[in-house]
């Protein structure tokens, strides 16, 4: 009997603890914000593999929207739309390391207008695509209005020079190397 009821109250606090984990993934916006959760969010990134990236996103030539790293317990980042707008170019810079090996990487986003929903998965950086099943992001965003691969540009060495000179952070453990295109 004490088995049984011990085998219980494991399981119950199991699921209390995967419901709060699955809530706080949940994409929620101000209750002053009138518009939709997507124009609250117009920006996700969401890390599928093991491994840590580190992200810097530019937007205009001299602001830096956003440095952070995407790792197995921190899997989504988030930008509202005080941090970013999706009207014009945005620069995106990732450093990571694959199973196979190390990467840096930058891209130019043209959304004009889109949402840009975007997934890391077995080292490579891809818009978020839909099926007949899930047409959303695992924290819930639409992804009705995402943009799609042609509106990715691979950059060269000279141009993530030219870019990205002072403002991202490069990690130590990652040497700097030629782009990898993905």
């Amino acid at each position: 009997m004490k088995c049984n009821i011990y085998a219980c109250l494991l399981i119950t606090s199991l699921s209390l603890g995967c419901f709060a984990l699955d809530r706080s993934a949940k994409a929620t916006k101000p209750k002053t914000f009138t518009k939709s959760l997507e124009e609250y969010y117009p920006m996700e990134i969401e890390l599928k593999d093991n491994d840590d990236v580190s992200v810097s996103v530019l937007q205009g030539e001299e602001f830096a929207v956003k440095n952070g790293r995407l790792s197995p317990n921190e899997r989504i980042m988030r930008f509202n739309y005080t941090e970013i707008g999706i009207r014009h170019p945005i620069y995106l810079e990732l450093y990571g390391q694959s199973a196979k090996k190390r990467y840096k990487v930058a891209y130019e986003i043209n959304p004009a207008g889109k949402t840009i929903y975007l997934k890391i998965e077995n080292g490579k950086i891809l818009p978020r695509v839909g099926s007949l099943v899930l047409s959303k992001t695992p924290s819930g965003l639409s992804i009705k209005n995402n943009i799609s691969a042609d509106q990715m540009i691979v950059l060269n060495s000279k141009e993530i020079e030219k870019i990205f000179p002072q403002h991202h952070a490069q990690p130590t453990n990652v040497p700097i190397r030629e782009p990898i295109a993905l």
